[in-house]
């Protein structure tokens, strides 16, 4: 269920529609930047910010992916994992992140998330070294 809900969030960012996007968070959400410290609170004003993020990148597309689910009850799950931004033709940024669902009624949604990017290899080397216990 939670992975099939990452699926229809990232449908709802590459459609670029911000209203649906923020219908995927809590009323008193917290969605916190690392990198640059931006934090946006509340379901509202995430709203605005993805309805300016899409008037700036038009045509941005995301992946993503979970790599852990913890569930602390039946209805707070602790998730972590990656996403893969790009835009226009820029290099693909790829974050990680973590983040609280709250399940309201049938729907589980986010109520805190941290991000932050991972920086680009340098090198043809430094790229493939995930793949280095292959």
């Amino acid at each position: 269920m939670i992975h099939r809900r990452l699926e229809s969030y990232v449908e709802a960012f590459n459609k670029q529609d911000a209203a649906a996007v923020a219908a995927f968070w809590s009323s008193d959400c917290v969605s916190t930047a690392e990198d640059s410290g931006q934090r946006v609170e509340g379901r509202e004003a995430l709203q605005q910010h993805f309805a300016a993020f899409f008037k700036e990148a038009p045509g941005a597309r995301l992946a993503g992916q979970i790599t852990d689910i913890q569930m602390v009850r039946p209805d707070v799950a602790l998730i972590e994992g990656r996403t893969t931004l790009v835009v226009g033709d820029a290099e693909p940024l790829v974050s990680v992140f973590a983040a609280t669902l709250v399940k309201d009624g049938n729907q589980w949604l986010i109520s805190n998330s941290r991000e932050h990017d991972l920086p680009l290899p340098t090198s043809p080397h430094e790229a493939l070294q995930d793949l280095e216990w292959l």
